[in-house]
């Protein structure tokens, strides 16, 4: 069975004193709280998971090895999507090592070489993930056998054991999209070696696409992330929106007459003029989508309309997002330059209730 530990109080009553009834009723229904209860509201975490598609993390910091009794520190960058997929990139200024997992396949990479397959180390690299999943979603998957769970006086957990490999937790922190408390010292013993991460940054969130954690087929950014990184501007943005589209066909925009304010945009291979703000005046020829529910995407990635349009497509068949239309691609003609490309996916309107309000990545 789980394991759980924390410092409670002892309150003996010796007769019925009115004025301490309260105060002892508080404490009678704080002790009879579920180890679920106590802490989610020391996390300022609800008890169930959100049914928003963002549920992915992202941690940066620094990761300290102990080896030999000789410390060694480097940057650390951990990408974590499900307890078996995440990726750690350890080290900067070109000189990385990456590790890969995915399931039941996992691949490791040097500074300058090719992503090789890591079997000696997937076992060990597979009840980390399981861990840091676990961790990261306290108290979402309690009750649990499967993991020793040890509380601090404050009701946060402080230690995890799965196997031979225990995880020590402090330095709490308010961090991610609505100020959860997250553990921000990581200090890992196992067998293999001792470590301790300790994160100043955690995006709470993000999401990431499947194969951000296979070896990359090509140069293209393979990752759709949701952040508040301060130095992280030019990020994609993801959201899900409820609006009505007003557009003109190309072959009916008289080229002799000011159009509104509005762009160019692709759909099933054809132009289409979108207006950007509501009619003040009717417009002759004018089409409307109708009050439509859409998964948008924007990226500053240099990629073409059709990458976008795959790409679009694999958020929603990863999230269980039904497509009902053609998907509308802004028009971008200048390659050269650092301009915004917007992905718009046309969803079923019962998914939009399920998803969480619009989010982008510059929060904060």
């Amino acid at each position: 069975m789980a394991k759980t530990m924390a410092q409670t109080k002892k309150v003996g009553v010796m007769q019925f004193d009115k004025r301490l009834f309260g105060f002892i009723l508080l404490i009678i229904i704080s002790c009879s709280k579920s180890v679920e209860q106590n802490i989610g509201s020391a996390r300022k975490i609800t008890l169930t998971a959100s049914k928003s598609i963002f549920q992915h993390y992202r941690m940066t910091g620094e990761i300290t090895f102990t080896i030999n009794n000789e410390e060694i520190s480097q940057p650390i960058d951990t990408w974590l999507a499900e307890k078996d997929k995440m990726r750690i990139t350890v080290g900067g200024d070109g000189l990385k090592n990456i590790f890969l997992l995915d399931g039941n396949e996992c691949w490791s990479k040097v500074p300058n070489q090719v992503f090789t397959e890591y079997e000696s180390g997937m076992e060990q690299l597979q009840i980390e993930t399981e861990l840091r999943w676990f961790v990261m979603r306290l108290p979402w998957d309690l009750p649990t056998d499967k993991f020793e769970l040890e509380l601090n006086s404050e009701n946060l957990p402080s230690l995890v054991s799965y196997k031979e490999t225990t995880l020590k937790l402090s330095d709490y922190q308010k961090m991610g999209t609505n100020g959860i408390l997250y553990p921000t010292k990581w200090q890992w013993l196992s067998p293999e070696m001792q470590r301790v991460e300790v994160y100043k940054n955690i995006q709470d969130g993000s999401l990431f696409l499947d194969h951000s954690f296979r070896p990359l087929k090509n140069k293209i950014t393979d990752t759709i992330r949701l952040a508040h990184k301060e130095n992280e501007v030019l990020a994609n943005r993801l959201s899900i929106t409820k609006e009505t589209l007003f557009f003109l066909s190309e072959e009916n925009v008289d080229a002799e007459k000011e159009l509104p304010e509005g762009h160019w945009w692709i759909r099933g291979g054809n132009r289409y003029y979108m207006l950007t703000n509501p009619l003040r005046e009717q417009i002759k020829h004018l089409e409307s989508s109708g009050e439509q529910t859409w998964l948008r995407w924007a990226t500053y990635d240099n990629i073409t309309e059709k990458v976008g349009i795959e790409r679009i497509t694999a958020i929603c068949n990863q999230t269980g997002r039904e497509i009902i239309g053609d998907i509308w691609a802004k028009e971008i003609k200048d390659s050269q330059r650092r301009l915004i490309r917007v992905f718009l996916a046309p969803i079923n309107q019962e998914e939009f209730q399920e998803a969480s309000l619009p989010v982008e990545t510059n929060q904060r």
